[in-house]
C-alpha cells in the first residue's frame, strides 16, 4: 500500500490535502456518494458548478444508476467519494485515502485514477453492508484490500463502459475492529437520509447495542469532519 507500507495504516496527519488534487480529472467531474451526509460534507467541491454531486442512498444498484446518469448529464470523469469500512487493522476513523483499484466480489480488480499526495489503497466493493470484524477480517485475507464501501465498484464499472477516467477519495469510519449494529443495514432512505424510524426500533428490539450505535455515531462525525476539511483545502486551492 504506497503511503502505508508494511501494515502502519493510513494516519490522518499522514498527508495534508495536496495542492489542487482533482486538477488531473477532466471536467465537469460527477461524484457519487452513498449518504446526504457525505454529499454536505463535500459540498465545497461543487461551489463552482464543474463538479456534480449525487446521493445513492447507500444502494449499490442506485449507484450503478446514479453514475449512468451523470455521464448522460455530460460528466467527462467520475468520482465515488465518502465513508469506507477498515479492513485493515491499521486503519482508523478518520483516515483519508485515495484508491488505485477496486476487487469486486468476484475477484476481478477495476483500475482507478489515484489523487496525486494523497495515501493510496485497494478497496473492497461489496452489495451488502459490511457489519462484524470477523467479516472484515476475512474480506481483508481474502482480497488484501484495505478498506470497503458499498458505491466504488458500482461508480468504476459504469466509468470504465464509458471510457471515462474514475477516481475515489475516502475516509474511514468504522475500523477493522468495530462492530456495527447489523440493524443498520437497510436504514437509508433513498435521499440519502436514515429512517429515524427503523433506527429507533432496531434499538428497542436490540437495547444492548445501544454503545455499539454510539460509538459508530463517533466514528462518522470524525470521518465526515475529515471529508469536510478535505473539501474546503481542496475547493481553496482549485484552478
Amino acid at each position: 500500500m504506497a503511503g502505508a507500507a508494511g501494515g502502519d495504516g493510513l494516519g490522518a496527519g499522514a498527508a495534508s490535502t495536496p495542492i489542487r488534487p482533482l486538477a488531473a480529472l477532466p471536467r465537469p467531474i460527477g461524484i457519487v456518494c452513498g449518504l446526504a451526509a457525505e454529499r454536505d460534507a463535500l459540498a465545497p467541491l461543487s461551489e463552482a458548478g464543474d463538479i456534480v454531486i449525487a446521493v445513492s442512498g447507500a444502494d449499490p444498484d442506485r449507484a450503478t444508476r446514479a453514475a449512468h446518469r451523470l455521464l448522460e448529464a455530460g460528466c467527462k470523469s467520475l468520482m465515488s467519494c465518502g465513508y469506507a469500512g477498515g479492513l485493515d487493522p491499521g486503519m482508523a476513523p478518520g483516515d483519508l485515502f485515495t484508491a488505485e483499484s477496486v476487487v469486486r466480489a468476484d475477484g476481478e480488480r477495476i483500475a482507478l485514477q489515484a489523487l496525486p499526495g494523497l495515501p493510496v489503497a485497494t478497496l473492497f466493493g461489496s452489495d451488502t453492508l459490511i457489519t462484524s470484524p470477523d467479516h472484515k477480517a476475512m474480506l481483508h485475507c481474502a482480497s488484501s484490500a484495505q478498506a470497503v464501501d458499498m458505491e466504488t465498484h458500482r461508480v468504476a464499472a459504469e466509468g470504465r463502459a464509458a471510457g471515462v477516467p474514475v477516481a475515489a477519495l475516502r475516509a474511514i469510519c468504522d475500523g477493522a475492529g468495530r462492530a456495527m449494529p447489523a440493524f443498520l443495514d437497510g436504514v437509508v432512505r433513498a435521499d440519502g437520509r436514515p429512517r429515524i424510524g427503523a433506527v429507533l426500533y432496531g434499538l428497542l428490539a436490540n437495547p444492548g447495542q445501544i454503545g455499539a450505535l454510539m460509538a459508530v455515531a463517533r466514528d462518522e462525525r470524525t470521518a465526515r469532519q475529515r471529508l469536510a476539511s478535505f473539501a474546503n483545502d481542496a475547493s481553496a486551492t482549485r484552478p
